[in-house]
């Protein structure tokens, strides 16, 4: 027997858990362990003939062979079946933090999302499983109590996705509106009562936590549901509830952000998570409190500072420039002010590194504008600037955001030198306080992005945070997308953001660079080549592992399809460069692990969408569309429909005639070399890509010559045989083979090799000499090398499906099969393949 159970005092989220459960393991039988919280009990109550749980009491230990537990991870909280612990094996799906005293379960999944439920809607999607409208209904009403309707801080995108699953398969809102909404009766109302009345806000560090008290000697009532109700009638980060109950006193706490409350009432012996908490202490009430208020600042989190969040360097305007000046550039640099300032003497006694500066206030574009209006466009910059407020890089975030508002919405952040000089570090806008990560699920997937890196970059990446604790290091683009896919590779790319207000200049970039990439050497082995144009270094490290380094900084198309203008500048400004959002993402090393995402890529990432960063992206740089691509196929992406409406836009001639041919050619000889490139093909078709970038069709019969001959790449693994063979197959089919190899500027090797291969090839060795095919396996199998131009149609899962194989793994199975005989040339047409299939499903 199979048993599905969840924690004791079910609610909604356990439920719905629960019976997803059931419907992931066919034959389970769901088990209640205890007691059913507020309305949860008329809703069984009426329904209990359709769940179909049993109580605890009707099991009969001896016969189960497995456990499946939702919604908790914790023995202590299964009743009688934390008997079986270490007799079977316990799978454990659960949304809450580990804890030590969790379980030793062989599989599930913990991970930290706003309900249970949202880990397990995928799984049944995945598996094609429907549900019955009670059901999804249930299971919506556990996601919205636990999220609180979306709004708690620990609400993901996947809760969400979740919610849309199951309203798709029939969820009712209107009827979970009725069963999660709070009814008060007489003792809660009672109870909150108190509550008010005894209540008082402490503020420590910004942080406002309220302490509410109340007596109760009868019926105690829900108390999660006041602890909330407090927390929006104060507005405030966290509350402490204190019920005292004869000899003993219950603390609840619930925090917000910043506070964790599970570490905080662990000090007085009770436990949680860092949002939600419980505490039962014997003896009075003062004694608890104030030892807990004593240990409050050890669990809260101080928060961000300015320098975690601000951008840098800080572009300035020179106090020489006219009011049209400093308009013109306000306009280039897409800002909306900048601050004017005139530098100092390079060698005061406390400089530091980067200028000293004396700042003259903000030039804001809306003033500069209504200045021109007015014909003030030759008069002083200086006549028109707002206050500047300046604050050092170590004030808190919530100081800073009330600065904001006097400070011409925006504070630049530097040392004071005296004499009202500043060392400028960055500059604080409301743009950052905006893209700010909140707290908890999106430090969690910094922390998750580290676990999943390989040991070797972790190593490195230590290294880095020692050496560079005051940050301006992160880790970018394809690293953090395939480590949030839970993929690696070789390579790792980091963009150094420079740290004050001239560190742009040349020499310092050079120094930069040359400084990082030089240690990572001395620690690990290996060399390192300079460029210092372009503000890039590559280090080959001794244990294999390759690291781009790059200077952040922005870039300007001077026309649509040239080569970008770049200049150093800020993280942010790095990140608007790139191509799609799955691609603008970084990890901020220093001084915490945070995960940087301005555009919102996590999303699409979860989504599978490839998005552009902006309108003109793929006309700015047509080759955009070839690295998508390349994505697509790989990876299983698909383009968002912008990205899908913007491409005819850079298809266009006089776009196409612009564009770099180096930029386009590599990107193809990239996508050529990619194991999914036949995949790459087809949709280059769909898109429409093909002729108007490289003047070749991708017609049914050229995919189906490369679908031929990947069963013979895979018997090589030099990446360039392969590519050369997917060319010149590629070549084969281009109405100009010799005028592409020119106008593109490949290596000329390949226009030999096209005048010497034949096609269709008279003998296997032309094929081996261009292609690259091991001796061995052509001596093996000769005829295999006629299959590069011998078109045919292969086994495909609708065949099956047809032939009155159910849809399931098995079609898998058997396509797997088929295929691995086909690679040993026991099949060698359609039709062999049918009648070998037909063989299979009828031995199984």
């Amino acid at each position: 027997m199979r048993l599905v159970v969840a924690h004791e005092n079910l609610d909604f989220d356990a439920l719905g858990s629960l019976l997803l459960a059931k419907r992931l393991f066919p034959g389970a039988v769901g088990v209640l362990v205890g007691g059913l919280e507020g309305r949860l009990k008329e809703v069984v109550a009426l329904h209990e003939d359709h769940l179909g749980l049993l109580p605890a009491s009707a099991v009969d230990l001896l016969q189960v062979r497995e456990v499946i537990v939702v919604d908790t991870a914790r023995a202590d909280r299964i009743g009688p079946i934390g008997e079986l612990v270490g007799k079977v094996p316990f799978q454990v799906y659960d949304h809450h933090p580990r804890t030590p005293q969790d379980l030793p379960a062989a599989g599930g999944v913990v991970e930290a999302v706003g309900s249970t439920v949202s880990l397990l809607m995928p799984m049944l999607v995945a598996q094609g499983l429907e549900l019955s409208p009670l059901e999804a209904t249930l299971a919506y009403a556990g996601i919205w109590e636990d999220t609180g309707g979306f709004s708690y801080p620990g609400t993901t995108a996947q809760d969400l996705q979740a919610a849309a699953q199951l309203l798709r398969q029939g969820a009712e809102p209107e009827r979970i509106r009725e069963w999660v909404r709070e009814r008060y009766g007489p003792e809660a109302r009672e109870l909150l009562s108190q509550l008010l009345r005894q209540s008082r806000v402490e503020e420590r560090h910004g942080f406002r936590l309220l302490i509410a008290a109340a007596k109760e000697e009868g019926y105690v009532p829900a108390l999660a549901p006041l602890a909330h109700t407090l927390l929006d009638l104060y507005d405030s980060a966290g509350v402490l509830m204190e019920l005292e109950l004869g000899k003993e006193t219950l603390f609840i706490a619930r925090s917000r952000e910043r506070l964790d409350v599970g570490g905080w009432l662990a000090e007085v012996g009770g436990g949680g998570h860092a949002r939600a908490a419980f505490a039962k202490v014997e003896g009075p009430l003062e004694p608890t409190e104030q030892l807990l208020l004593s240990r409050l600042e050890a669990h809260l989190d101080a928060g961000p500072t300015l320098r975690e969040r601000m951008s840098r360097p800080v572009a300035v305007l020179p106090e020489g420039l006219t009011v049209a000046q400093a308009l013109e550039e306000l306009r280039l640099r897409g800002f909306g002010g900048m601050p004017v300032v005139a530098a100092a003497a390079l060698a005061h006694p406390r400089l530091e590194e980067g200028p000293a500066v004396r700042v003259y206030g903000i030039a804001r574009r809306r003033d500069l504008e209504r200045a021109l209006r007015h014909g003030l466009g030759q008069a002083p910059v200086r006549g028109v600037l707002s206050r500047a407020v300046i604050l050092p890089p170590q004030t808190p975030l919530h100081e800073a955001e009330q600065a904001l508002k006097s400070g011409a919405g925006r504070v630049l952040v530097g040392e004071p030198l005296g004499d009202d000089l500043y060392r400028l570090e960055g500059i604080f806008t409301r743009t950052d306080l905006y893209r700010a990560p909140p707290p908890g699920p999106r430090g969690n997937l910094a922390q998750q992005v580290w676990e999943r890196l390989p040991r070797g970059v972790q190593e490195v990446l230590e290294r880095i945070q020692q050496a560079y604790p005051e940050g301006g290091i992160y880790v970018v683009g394809g690293t953090v997308r395939d480590a949030l896919l839970g993929m690696g590779g070789p390579d790792l790319d980091l963009v150094l953001e420079p740290l004050t207000v001239f560190a742009s200049q040349s020499n310092h970039r050079r120094n930069r660079l040359d400084e990082l990439a030089r240690q990572l050497v001395g620690w690990f082995g290996g060399s390192f080549g300079l460029h210092v144009a372009f503000g890039t270094a590559r280090v080959k490290l001794g244990f294999g592992l390759e690291v781009d380094l790059a200077e952040a900084r922005e870039e300007h198309y001077p026309y649509p399809g040239a080569l970008p203008q770049v200049r150093p500048s800020s993280i942010a400004r790095d990140l608007e460069r790139r191509d799609f959002t799955v691609n603008a993402l970084a990890l901020r090393l220093s001084p915490r692990l945070e995960i940087v995402d301005l555009f919102d890529g996590l999303a699409d990432l979860e989504a599978r969408l490839l998005r552009p960063l902006h309108p003109l992206s793929f006309v700015e740089d047509p080759s955009r569309i070839l690295r998508g691509v390349r994505l697509a196929a790989r990876l299983g992406f698909r383009f968002a429909p912008e990205a899908l409406a913007q491409i005819p836009s850079a298809l266009q001639p006089e776009v196409l005639a612009q564009a770099s041919k180096s930029r386009l050619r590599d990107e193809l000889l990239l996508t050529l070399g990619e194991a999914s490139a036949t995949r790459a093909l087809g949709l280059l078709a769909e898109l429409g890509v093909a002729e108007p970038m490289f003047g070749m069709g991708a017609s049914p019969q050229v995919r189906e010559a490369f679908a031929a001959l990947e069963p013979i790449l895979q018997a090589t693994s030099d990446p360039e045989a392969a590519v050369a063979a997917r060319l010149y197959l590629l070549l084969h089919f281009h109405p100009d083979p010799e005028g592409f190899l020119t106008r593109y500027n490949l290596p000329r090797r390949y226009a030999e090799g096209l005048r010497h291969l034949r096609f269709p090839p008279e003998d296997p060795d032309d094929i081996r000499k261009f292609v690259g095919l091991p001796e061995a396996f052509r001596a093996l199998h000769p005829e295999r090398a006629l299959w590069l131009l011998t078109p045919r149609r292969m086994l495909m899962g609708r065949d099956l499906l047809e032939m009155g194989l159910p849809s399931g793994p098995k079609i898998g199975e058997v396509l797997r099969k088929v295929a691995e005989a086909r690679l040993r040339g026991e099949v060698l047409s359609y039709e062999d393949e049918l009648e070998f299939a037909r063989k299979l499903v009828s031995d199984a």
